[in-house]
């Protein structure tokens, strides 16, 4: 009949069917949990800072400097110890949310890194990958500016 014919030995795949079979990308997977860990730090700096403006802004209702002569300050004169102790854990608290702030600007850049090199292997998924690479670009910014207002805000 069909002497020349042969049978495939493998059936045929589409397009689609070769792409679900990839893997996901172990870097994206750790470039999204990583921003994970990156969010939940900086909602720890978010509250340090928020606090430590809070204490500045009821120091400069309790005493005679203004918000802005406060948070310029080293030493107050003619304030009680309570004061000065609050004065005192305001500082620590802002120290701890800019510390944060750095180790949270490496996190994000390391999980950048892998997003992008994630995204750029084509024999696994890019769900994860580009997941990661947008929070990772994203997370940053609104996190600047939400400290920004934080911290500026009494002066408005």
């Amino acid at each position: 009949m069909n002497e020349g014919y042969e049978t495939p030995r493998e059936p045929y795949r589409t397009e689609w069917q070769e792409v679900e079979e990839k893997k996901h990308s172990v870097l994206g997977i750790l470039s999204t949990s990583l921003a994970g860990f990156m969010l939940f730090g900086s909602l720890i700096a978010l509250g340090l800072l928020t606090s430590a403006v809070g204490d500045y802004v009821t120091l400069s209702e309790e005493t005679s400097y203004s918000y802005e002569e406060i948070i310029n300050m080293v030493l107050l004169d003619g304030i009680t110890q309570e004061q000065v102790e609050m004065f005192e854990m305001a500082d620590m608290k802002f120290g701890f949310s800019v510390f944060f702030a750095f180790l949270l600007g490496f996190g994000y850049l390391a999980g950048l890194v892998l997003g992008i090199i994630g995204v750029c292997k084509r024999e696994h998924k890019k769900i994860y990958p580009i997941i990661g690479l947008v929070v990772n670009v994203v997370l940053p910014i609104l996190f600047f500016i939400v400290a920004y207002n934080n911290f500026f805000a009494p002066l408005m």
